[in-house]
């Protein structure tokens, strides 16, 4: 949703969905790739979550996942950078 919303911000500054760069198209390329690979984890971690719930191992479920939160979360802040960057040059290159 998020992601979404950027996404339309960036077009309603650009005036409209026309056009768009070579790197805007890649990053949302990366987005894509990216949210394919956070769905496929996830479902592995599910896998994984069930397994180690089966043997009675609560605090390593909790672990696992707490690590996990916090790498996709500075993955996805870094991507959010990167995109919010590119918005602002966009936006300094088509007003000035």
């Amino acid at each position: 949703r998020k992601r979404r919303e950027v996404e339309e911000k960036a077009k309603d500054r650009r005036g409209g969905g026309n056009g768009g760069s070579e790197e805007e198209g890649n990053l949302k390329e990366k987005l894509k790739e990216q949210d394919l690979q956070w769905r496929e984890a996830y479902d592995n971690l599910l896998k994984e979550n069930e397994s180690l719930r089966s043997k009675g191992s609560v605090a390593e479920v909790a672990k696992g996942w707490r690590e996990r939160y916090e790498k996709e979360k500075r993955e996805k802040e870094e991507i959010g950078n990167r995109l919010e960057g590119y918005i602002s040059k966009s936006n300094s290159a088509n007003n000035g």
